[in-house]
């Protein structure tokens, strides 16, 4: 059984994770919040660090970092912002350190 081991950037920031967006995150999400929306929520769970969901980006607060989200994540922000959906979130996706 192999182990695969966390990729660090020089910051200490995990250069691939994956998010998974639980019932939670989609319950207590905001529509057009960027610290608040489902996505957000997640990802900050994940990282264990504040994020802020814009333009299809995760910006870390406390730490100058960027991750690239998934077209999937962007998409269902979108839809959330717009008050067409709030149940059908990825329930996981990758994002990827900028």
């Amino acid at each position: 059984m192999s182990k695969r081991r966390k990729r660090l950037s020089a910051r200490g920031l995990p250069t691939v994770v994956k998010v998974i967006v639980s019932e939670e995150d989609m319950r207590d999400g905001e529509r057009r919040c960027c610290r608040s929306c489902p996505i957000a929520l997640a990802l900050s769970r994940s990282i264990g660090e504040t994020a802020e969901v814009l333009d299809g980006v995760a910006h870390l607060v406390n730490n100058n970092a960027t991750y690239i989200l998934p077209r999937s994540a962007k998409a269902y922000i979108r839809r959330f912002d717009e008050g067409r959906t709030r149940y059908d979130a990825p329930r996981w996706f990758v994002a990827r350190l900028f």
